[in-house]
């Protein structure tokens, strides 16, 4: 958790988009490509890096749909890049969100999603950063799927994974959002 502090937008919803594509099997978790947000991406000029990092909670780009579409789209695209074994550093996330958990001072570079922690990210400079996530995720080769190996051998027993039904998903899915 972050505490009272929350990640900016780009990551919090990039991470959430990524996540949505999860498929959790007993050994491993897999998180493929989101195909409707290439095809968007194909289709429309991207915002410039350091916008997507500004965007905060009350901005057009966040709240009105049509604007939205994109920011989302993008933020899927840079959050995929930033965690893929691919591009290098898939420990960037994780060190990003335990620096700005560990943080202080809210009006700290970590807190406001300003293009210098947007870098630390995804590796890459403002200039460089949507060609490099282009480049990657909408080359000649489509990107591999993320594959995150589950520690078999130290997994609880009450946390193992096992198939539910659809009523007890709906209650647990209630639980989470209460």
């Amino acid at each position: 958790t972050l505490g009272p502090r929350r990640a900016p937008p780009f990551v919090d919803e990039g991470l959430a988009e990524v996540l949505s594509a999860a498929r959790i099997g007993p050994q491993a978790v897999r998180i493929g490509v989101r195909g409707e947000h290439l095809a968007l991406l194909r289709s429309l000029a991207w915002l410039p890096f350091e916008r997507l990092a500004d965007v905060g909670q009350r901005d057009p780009h966040y709240l009105d749909l049509a604007q939205a579409r994109l920011f989302y789209a993008q933020a899927w695209a840079t959050m995929f890049y930033a965690l893929s074994p691919q591009t290098g550093a898939p420990q960037r996330v994780p060190s990003y969100l335990e620096a700005l958990r560990a943080t202080d001072d809210v009006g700290a570079s970590l807190a406001t999603g300003n293009v210098q922690s947007a870098e630390s990210v995804v590796g890459q400079s403002a200039a460089r950063a949507n060609e490099a996530i282009a480049q990657f995720l909408l080359g000649r080769t489509a990107p591999a799927e993320l594959v995150i190996r589950l520690p078999t051998d130290r997994i609880d027993p009450a946390l193992a994974v096992r198939r539910i039904n659809s009523d007890e998903y709906d209650v647990r899915l209630a639980e989470m959002l209460l």
